[in-house]
């Protein structure tokens, strides 16, 4: 088709186009009339009507039981005003104009109305029966008597529980401090106990459950047992006189409550309360209900509604626009078509040139404008920057396609360059032992053909395998010539293997061409052996690859095992050289988050050095170090495999036994005292012997909840077996 044609068409177009809006527009309009009418007469009105419905309802159900509980008569006006406020919503909702084809509305409202009818009789009905019941004088006597005792019985409580807290905190007694915390524990079950009762006799009150009372005589029991151990306190001459106190309140408000209580217990309220939460109470939840479908029904048509408004309004816009812009486009579309199928692609391809030409003698530059240059044509190559799009089977088009094949190569040349780039950024900045060998080994196989391989580390002399893939027998291939030669003499060993090897795979069996032996050292010092196999032979250039990658990974590798190293020294007490109490409680939490999550068994033993002062002031401070440190010696010999021993602090240690149940630790606790009581430590001619008391506890057990419980009951049973005679286990008590 020539230019004129294409102009001519594009004009018809554009008349078309804008008789087309012409009408679309007329039509969207008066569909929008129709749609806000809708929205402001009926759905608006619905909505909002029916919420203050539902709240009207709401509010005179609660003035109802508001005037059952406490026989206010401003309850009684309160209910009057809310049911003025529900016929008063019923009339809005009968004069809202509803379109007769609506008849999910019409049957809402009709199905409304009877259930108000409803309710307002049978709350008329509850209204005249509580109305003949004497018995308002329990909520009063609850106000006016036993709310005030209570008070000043809790008031009473606390002051006692600050002062016994205060004189705990002053004493440098163990065996006060740990009878005040008893004591303390027994005034919070009393104060506990106490607002459970209250709140037992207050339900009572509301709800005329039976069952409370049972509740409230259970709760007063507990009240009494924790009442009769404080009065059998050591108690100070201010203590013992609020406590007097505290006491006449008591045995006066148990006499209150009980009248109260039996006040309560009337035939008729029972029967007005019942009749409230069988009959009442559903039938205004079954209200609000239907209230609120029908509520949430308009709002939902309402936003549908405003929603096709809002794309009509956008569509005619739309259409405006594209009408508006056609007319522009045409007016110019026959100059500009010349200009952007000839002169604007010549251009676009000369400019583009320029650039790759300013690119390519960048390279000739320093390596850091090199690099930046480089990473300027792969970052626009992932926006197509560099590209030309022409797809014409004329010279220009042959033209733009050998540019872009071009452009391509340098994209390519450009990554290889920049994935040895990030290589050596990647293994340069980790200090992770663990994730390093792994990371090392992905990088090598994405850069390389090479299928299968294995990284080992010098430990002790040996090699340790830190990481490997594709390949089954890791240990046997670490004991071969290759690897030994390798190592010894520090050079890359590389091995043709001829057709007939076979050599199994993780996932498949296939035949290596050539397995490559890489030494890993720094500054002459053997570090580890990398081992690569691949299907083919490697190409000619993969000794200069892996030249950069030995220097790079050597010194990532020394600076990781020095990370190691140093992690391991800050994880150990200096003296014994188990782990230090910062670090222990690091592996606590991970041990007992890990049995809450899978629900096994993980045990504690605290075991504490028995006289280890007049061990310090008879032999001295370096014979007691050396005693510690032979008791944790002992103490590991011990153990299990897996157990971790911590150093709690001075003579004290924390044993922690993954998997471990009561009866387990237990028989660890008890291995662990007779292997100290039988080692001796010797200081010139004499020998010195020492005994341990021990802790255990173990999870799970319904009183732990966190670590620390787990440590504070087997603290707790330390304290014991020192308290019972000390060399001993002590298991912690089961709660009740």
């Amino acid at each position: 088709m020539s230019i004129g044609k294409k102009v001519a068409l594009g004009f018809l177009l554009m008349i078309f186009l804008m008789v087309g809006q012409g009408v679309f527009s007329v039509i969207m309009l008066n569909h929008s009339d129709n749609l806000m009418m809708d929205i402001n007469t009926t759905r608006v009105p619905l909505a909002v009507t029916s919420s203050d419905l539902r709240e009207s309802i709401q509010t005179s159900l609660s003035a109802l039981r508001g005037w059952m509980l406490l026989g206010e008569d401003r309850f009684l006006e309160e209910r009057a005003d809310s049911w003025a406020r529900i016929e008063t919503s019923m009339e809005k909702l009968g004069q809202i104009p509803v379109p007769i084809s609506d008849l999910y509305i019409r049957n809402r409202l009709v199905g409304i109305s009877s259930r108000l009818r409803t309710l307002r009789s049978q709350e008329d009905e509850i209204e005249k029966t509580v109305h003949t019941v004497a018995n308002l004088p329990a909520t009063r006597m609850m106000q006016e008597a036993v709310d005030p005792l209570a008070k000043k019985i809790h008031d009473a409580m606390t002051r006692l529980m600050h002062w016994e807290g205060r004189r705990a905190l002053g004493s440098q007694d163990v065996v006060e401090v740990k009878r005040s915390k008893a004591l303390l524990k027994t005034m919070a079950d009393f104060r506990g106990s106490f607002d459970l009762s209250l709140a037992d006799v207050r339900a009572f009150l509301l709800t005329g459950d039976e069952h409370y009372p049972d509740l409230f005589k259970k709760q007063w029991g507990r009240n009494s047992g924790a009442f009769v151990t404080l009065q059998r306190a050591d108690f100070t001459k201010r203590q013992r006189a609020v406590f007097a106190m505290l006491e006449e309140n008591r045995r006066s408000m148990e006499i209150m409550i009980q009248r109260v209580m039996e006040i309560r217990g009337g035939n008729e309220w029972n029967l007005a309360t019942w009749r409230l939460s069988r009959e009442v109470v559903p039938l205004a939840r079954q209200l609000e209900a239907d209230i609120k479908e029908l509520s949430d029904n308009q709002r939902l048509r309402m936003l549908k509604d405003n929603a096709e408004l809002e794309s009509l309004l956008h569509r005619s816009m739309q259409v405006t626009m594209l009408a508006l812009v056609v007319s522009i486009i045409m007016g110019l579309v026959a100059a500009w078509w010349l200009k952007r199928q000839i002169t604007r692609p010549l251009k676009k391809m000369a400019s583009r040139m320029r650039r790759i030409g300013k690119v390519i003698q960048q390279r000739g530059l320093d390596d850091g404008g090199s690099q930046n240059s480089m990473d300027a044509v792969e970052a626009a190559e992932e926006e197509k920057t560099f590209h030309i799009d022409i797809k014409t089977p004329d010279a220009i088009g042959r033209a733009a396609d050998a540019y872009n094949d071009l452009v391509d190569a340098l994209r390519r040349a450009n990554r290889v360059e920049n994935a040895i780039g990030a290589f050596s950024r990647a293994l340069s900045s980790k200090l992770d032992l663990a994730r390093l060998p792994k990371l090392a080994l992905d990088t090598l196989f994405e850069n390389t053909n090479a299928v299968a391989g294995v990284i080992y580390i010098v430990r002790e002399g040996e090699l340790e395998m830190m990481a490997s893939h594709g390949l089954r027998d890791v240990e046997s291939i670490s004991d071969s010539d290759h690897v030994r030669r390798a190592q010894r003499v520090g050079q890359i060993q590389r091995v043709l293997y001829p057709e007939d090897v076979k050599v199994e795979a993780l996932l498949a069996d296939f035949h290596p061409r050539e397995v490559l032996v890489l030494p890993i050292d720094f500054k002459d010092t053997s570090l580890g052996i990398l081992v690569l196999a691949a299907p083919e032979p490697f190409p000619e250039d993969i000794e200069w690859l892996l030249s950069v990658f030995r220097q790079n990974f050597g010194l990532a590798l020394k600076n990781a095992l020095a990370h190691d190293h140093l992690q391991q020294i800050a994880a150990l007490d200096a003296l014994t050289g188990v782990y230090n109490r910062h670090f222990g409680f690091s592996r606590l939490s991970e041990e007992f988050n890990r049995a809450v999550r899978t629900g096994s068994a993980l045990g504690i033993i605290m075991l504490d050095v028995d006289h280890f002062k007049p061990v310090n002031d008879t032999y001295g401070h370096m014979v007691g170090d050396r005693v510690l440190v032979q008791v944790a010696k002992t103490a590991r010999r011990a153990l299990r495999d897996g157990d971790i021993l911590v150093r709690f602090g001075g003579e004290e240690f924390l044993a922690i036994l993954p998997g471990a149940s009561n009866k387990d630790s237990q028989d660890v606790a008890e291995r662990i005292r007779h292997m100290v009581a039988e080692t001796q430590v010797k200081d010139g001619e004499q020998e010195i012997t020492v005994t341990v008391s021990l802790g255990v506890t173990s999870y799970p057990r319904s009183d732990i909840e966190h670590k620390e419980d787990l440590v504070r009951l087997a603290d707790d049973a330390l304290y014991t077996a020192k308290t019972q005679g000390r060399n001993r286990v002590v298991m912690a008590a089961q709660s009740r």
